[in-house]
């Protein structure tokens, strides 16, 4: 699923035609150098010694002042507030309608999004913006260990709207995302942190550790100043299909071969659950011997569902439904058990599920080289059920057994039908989902184009110009190198930051868009 991630490489985007920005530097910062206001710590880390560097953040005090946004000019989709004096009144956009603001100033480093701010982590400052303006919030003198040593990486981030984690390696440090005040910094030396989100509304940090020749999994349980609740080993975490933004996503893992849900506050075992052989997809146990199926509850660990059904391969939920994998065929079952249908499949690694409402598609792609590229597709109507299925597991595709690895093929809904997308790159079709009837998604190739998929939404990466493509039109965009976020739809890069009405792309216009 590599090849269709989400987070992308892209570049600055326009409706309707193609822009160019310029860049701009900070003004009055110099490159590697803190600003005159630099953020706040009482905590100091360990003394740097040969290939290491202190994550200690620089005392003082942080700005907050909205009105002094370099940089930063409004597009013509942006809403001036009345009375106010920001942003300016001249518009930057080459397009009419194609942005809500952009900045030259918010460049080269990773932009962090959440649906109400973006915080740009520079290796000089931490800067917040308003996501409907540009307007900056505040400002933040920031000791990135990226700026001094090569060999320091940023290896996890997260960003909700009450904190804002960093981690290089195995340090990381809190900040106020409403300030970006430092609350507290951590060092979970050994373990390299590779995860950072919310667990029932806690702060949850995971990395990979090696106790002998036995890997593993650290989770350690945090609350926003840094302080450690619980500190737990796992053979590996059990992620909730939601954003890293949940506050409501269980805490759930594999530990000593049983399926636990952790409490996220205190870290100790709300239930355990012993699998034995049973194959484990999110929260579906299968015995692959009998047939027996058993999804349990999240919020219990008791028994939702049970089946039987020899021969199976592999099962587990998809968008609400239990799907159970035979080798020529998946079953759909719904809530208390009904069964949906069955599907022959001529190869389920290369076969999604896709829930909309009552209906259930079933979308088989073709293989790899096919002349005539075309999807198999099925749809069905769902019943109506007393139980909610838990849908644990972020994969769209069916389950699999364990030895088997899906294909790279997805299904994304948009607002003129169901996009799916691979084996190949460059495949892509829109689907009706009410009549089924299926239509060439045409993706205009040059030979160096690299193809992404993600949230709805095509792109296209040639050079230093990238195309993003929806259901009601097109934005295409040169000079910059990274996709911040695709809903809400920000890109920037070296040049800056262009903040896109993404609603110009999702539309669905008369004569299909462009």
């Amino acid at each position: 699923m590599a090849a269709f991630a989400a987070v992308v490489v892209g570049a600055l985007v326009l409706a309707g035609g193609s822009a160019v920005l310029t860049g701009s530097d900070l003004p009055g910062v110099p490159t590697g150098a803190s600003s005159e206001d630099p953020g706040t710590s009482p905590t100091t880390g360990p003394t740097a010694g040969e290939g290491t560097v202190e994550l200690t953040a620089p005392a003082g005090r942080a700005t907050i002042d909205g009105a002094w946004s370099p940089g930063t000019e409004p597009g013509a989709a942006a809403i001036v507030p009345s009375g106010s004096s920001f942003p300016p009144s001249a518009p930057s956009c080459d397009t009419e309608g194609c942005a809500l603001w952009r900045s030259t100033v918010l460049n080269q480093r990773p932009l962090l999004v959440t649906d109400r701010a973006a915080i740009h982590l520079g290796l000089a400052l931490l800067i917040a913006v308003d996501l409907d303006t540009g307007q900056w919030l505040w400002r933040r003198g920031h000791n990135d260990p990226r700026g001094v040593s090569p060999a320091a990486a940023l290896t996890a981030y997260h960003l909700d709207d009450r904190t804002l984690v960093i981690a290089y390696g195995h340090r990381m440090r809190i900040h106020a995302a409403d300030t970006g005040s430092v609350l507290g910094e951590v060092d979970l030396a050994p373990t390299q942190i590779t995860d950072i989100r919310r667990h029932d509304g806690q702060l949850v940090v995971s990395g990979r550790t090696l106790d002998g020749e036995q890997p593993g999994t650290r989770m350690v349980g945090l609350d926003d100043a840094g302080r450690v609740r619980f500190d737990i080993e796992v053979d590996r975490p059990v992620r909730q299909a939601a954003p890293a933004t949940s506050t409501t996503a269980p805490l759930l893992a594999l530990a000593d071969g049983d399926l636990v849900r952790f409490d996220a506050t205190e870290g100790f075992e709300r239930w355990r659950r012993v699998v034995g052989q049973h194959q484990v997809d999110g929260t579906t146990l299968l015995d692959p011997v009998t047939g027996e199926i058993t999804v349990v509850g999240t919020r219990d660990g008791q028994d939702l569902l049970t089946l039987e059904r020899p021969g199976a391969v592999a099962a587990g939920v998809r968008g609400g439904v239990l799907v159970v994998t035979h080798p020529d065929r998946v079953e759909l079952h719904d809530r208390d058990g009904v069964a949906v249908g069955k599907v022959t499949v001529a190869a389920p690694e290369r076969t999604v599920v896709d829930t909309t409402g009552r209906f259930v598609t079933v979308a088989t792609l073709p293989a790899p080289g096919a002349t005539e590229p075309r999807p198999d597709i099925r749809i069905g109507r769902r019943a109506s059920g007393s139980v909610a299925l838990p849908s644990v597991s972020t994969s769209p595709s069916v389950p699999l057994p364990p030895d088997a690895d899906p294909a790279p093929v997805l299904a994304m809904r948009r607002p003129d039908g169901l996009l799916l997308a691979g084996p190949e790159p460059e495949w892509a079709w829109v689907m009706d989902r009410l009549g089924g009837a299926v239509t060439d998604l045409e993706l205009t190739l040059l030979p160096a184009t690299e193809v992404h998929h993600g949230e709805g939404l095509p792109l296209l990466r040639d050079g230093r110009q990238v195309t993003v493509l929806g259901a009601g039109g097109s934005f295409r965009v040169r000079g910059a190198t990274q996709v911040a976020s695709l809903d809400p739809l920000v890109l920037h890069g070296g040049n800056g930051t262009l903040r896109l009405d993404r609603t110009l792309v999702d539309r669905p216009d008369d004569d299909g868009g462009g």
